[in-house]
C-alpha cells in the first residue's frame, strides 16, 4: 500500500481490489492452487474452506484450474446485518436479508421482518440517526441507488473511483483512513496484543479457543457438510444461475444450502439493473488478476491494474506494476522465471 501511496491512490484496505488486493493475489493464489492440486491427489472429495484475502481471486483460481469445491468464508456481510437490525430496532434473529454480489460489496436487495418489507422503515429510521462514521459512503449509495450496500466504509470505497479524490492519505473521504496509518496506530496503542498474536503464531504461546462461534460459525457449516443437517449459510461460490444476470462460473457471495454433497446456491434473482455494472466490472477485472497470478503473466497483471477503478492512466498502471512486482519479487518466481533455478 505505501507503494500505491507514491501514485496517489490511498487504499484504506487494500486485500481485495485496488493495486494491494492485485499483489496479494499475485502472491497468494498460486498457494492455494498448489494446496487444492494436492487435495485433487490426495482427498478429491474434501471441501476447502477459505477464510482468507482476496476472497473472489482465491475461490476462482481453484475452481477454474482444479477439481476442488471451495467455500470462501467471510463475516462482512453478517456485520452489515447486525448494523442494520440495531437501525432498524428489530432484533436480527426476526430479520431476514437477501444479499447478492462479490465479496466486500454486496447489495441487500431485500430486507423484511417476518414476511413484511422494511425497506421503506430504515431509510426513515437512517434519517432519524444522521451520519454515522464509518456508514457515510454506505448512506450515500444507499440515498443514489436505493440499495445499502453490505460492508463498511473502508471495503466499499476501493470499488469505487471515489477513492482517488485523496492524492495523500490525509485527503480521504467520508473520514476514512489510509490503512497503513490505521495499523500503525493500532499497533501503537496495544503493542502487547501485537506481541501476543506473534507469539501464538510463532508457537510460543497457547492458543486460546473462542468460546462463541464466529459469525462464520464454521462449526455449524462442517457439521452440515458431514451430517446432511440442515443449514443456509452465506458463501462465495459459483453462482450458477442464482443471480440470472450473472455469469454462472463467476464467484458471488449468496445464501447456499449445505449439502454433504457441497453447497446448493439458492436463487437469488437478478442483480438490480443500476448497480449490476459495478458487480459486473469487478468479476471481468478480477478474471484477468486469476488468469495472471497462475501463469506469471505481466501483461495480464497489467491488463487487470488498468481495469481498476483507482487506476487513472496506462502510464501509471506501468510503473506501479513495475514497482510491485519488484518490491515482491522474492514471492513472484512465475513473473521472474530466471529465479526458479537459482
Amino acid at each position: 500500500m505505501q507503494l500505491a501511496a507514491k501514485y496517489g491512490i490511498i487504499q484504506t484496505t487494500g486485500d481485495t481490489v485496488g493495486p494491494g488486493g492485485l499483489s496479494a493475489a499475485l502472491r497468494i493464489v498460486p498457494l492455494y492452487v498448489e494446496i487444492a492440486e494436492a487435495m485433487d491427489r490426495l482427498c478429491p472429495d474434501a471441501i476447502l474452506l477459505n477464510h482468507s484475502n482476496p476472497m473472489v481471486p482465491i475461490c476462482r483460481a481453484i475452481n477454474k484450474y482444479t477439481g476442488v469445491c471451495v467455500l470462501g468464508l467471510c463475516h462482512g456481510a453478517q456485520g452489515t446485518e447486525q448494523y442494520v437490525a440495531e437501525v432498524l430496532g428489530i432484533p436480527r434473529e426476526e430479520l431476514s436479508f437477501r444479499s447478492v454480489g462479490v465479496n466486500h460489496m454486496l447489495w441487500m436487495t431485500d430486507i423484511r421482518h417476518r414476511g413484511r418489507d422494511v425497506y421503506p422503515l430504515l431509510r426513515g429510521k437512517l434519517d432519524e440517526r444522521g451520519d454515522e462514521e464509518g456508514h457515510l459512503l454506505a448512506r450515500k449509495l444507499f440515498d443514489l441507488y436505493g440499495y445499502y450496500p453490505v460492508n463498511n466504509d473502508r471495503h466499499i470505497i476501493e470499488f469505487f473511483p471515489f477513492l482517488r479524490q485523496a492524492r495523500a492519505p490525509g485527503g480521504l473521504p467520508y473520514k476514512l483512513q489510509f490503512r497503513s496509518e490505521m495499523l500503525a496506530e493500532r499497533k501503537g496503542k496495544a503493542p502487547q496484543e501485537w506481541e501476543e498474536r506473534r507469539k501464538r503464531a510463532a508457537g510460543e504461546a497457547e492458543i486460546n479457543l473462542p468460546k462463541t462461534p464466529s459469525p462464520e460459525n464454521v462449526g455449524a457449516l462442517i457439521g452440515a457438510l458431514a451430517t446432511g443437517a440442515e443449514c443456509k449459510h452465506l458463501v462465495n461460490i459459483p453462482n450458477n444461475g442464482a443471480a440470472p444476470n450473472m455469469p454462472d462460473w463467476a464467484v458471488v457471495e449468496i445464501d447456499a444450502l449445505l449439502t454433504p454433497n457441497g453447497p446448493r446456491g439458492v436463487y437469488m434473482g437478478p442483480i438490480p439493473q443500476n448497480v449490476l455494472a459495478w458487480t459486473l466490472t469487478t468479476i471481468y477485472q478480477q478474471e484477468l488478476v486469476v488468469d495472471a497470478a497462475v501463469k506469471g503473466d505481466r501483461t495480464l497483471a497489467l491488463q487487470a491494474l488498468v481495469n481498476d477503478p483507482q487506476v487513472v492512466s496506462l502510464e501509471e498502471a506501468e510503473g506501479l506494476l513495475a514497482d510491485l512486482l519488484e518490491a515482491r519479487r522474492a514471492q513472484l518466481p512465475r513473473f521472474f522465471p530466471g529465479q526458479l533455478t537459482a
